[in-house]
Parts: C-alpha cells; structure tokens; sequence
C-alpha cells in the first residue's frame, strides 16, 4: 500500500507518496508546478506526476484537523473555513482516483503540529531522533 500525504488549502501545498516500509517515493511542491509563490492550491500537475509512484492501493492523509484548525483561526481572529475535504483540496482530489486507482476510504486527517514532527523524523537520516515542534 502506498500513502498519500497533502498539505493544502492554507499556503504552500505539497504532495508525497511514501510506501509500507516509509521509504519516500515522491515529494513535491505545487507552487514548482504553478509558479505561483507559496501556492495554496494543490496543482493537478503534481498528482499527474505523483501518479508514477501511487499503487493500485493507496490511502490518502491531509496534515491537518478542519475543525481543530477552525478553532485555531477563531481564536486568532482569522477568516474561518474551508472545512471539507473536497473544498480543501479542491479538484486534485478526484484526480487522486483516476487511471484505475483505487482509493481506501475517506482521507485520514492528522495533527498539524504532529506532522511537522513526523517530517522532520522521517526525512532524517537518523535511525533515532528528538523532534521538538514549539
């Protein structure tokens, strides 16, 4: 199984593929794709080159939690929303599913911070490590 990870929807979207051992098959910037600096929107580009590296089995996992960062934009005073995945990611989601692929189940969503540990753990070419996201 391959897995899918985005970041998008709030500035500088990205797309990776890793595999079942963590290895990283793919990683990329939208704004590579777009030319647009900071780029929030996930260029269909980089899912049709992402396509390359993603199995017949595949899941997909966003870096953040919709509503815990709602709570996060209302307490800084922030325009709130969007809140569904498809507004999120917009039209590079059904791109996800094209040429045959199967997509397992909704996409998993994760702890921003968390991610930002876990992306410095895994692209570490430490065997052991100490993240520390402040």
């Amino acid at each position: 199984m391959n897995y899918v990870g985005i970041s998008c929807g709030f500035h500088d979207a990205a797309l990776s593929v890793i595999d079942d051992n963590g290895n990283i098959l793919f990683a990329g910037h939208s704004e590579r794709y777009s030319k647009k600096k900071h780029d929030e929107k996930l260029d269909i580009g980089i899912v049709a080159d992402a396509h390359n590296y993603i199995t017949d089995d595949f899941e997909v996992h966003y870096y953040e939690r919709p509503f815990v960062k709602a709570i996060r934009q209302l307490r800084a005073g922030q325009k709130l929303g969007p809140f569904s995945m498809d507004k999120l990611i917009g039209p590079a989601l059904p791109a996800l599913d094209v040429h045959s692929k199967k997509r397992k189940g909704k996409v998993k969503t994760h702890k921003h911070h968390l991610c930002h540990a876990s992306a410095g753990f895994q692209t570490s070419p430490c065997q052991d490590a100490n993240v520390v996201v402040i």
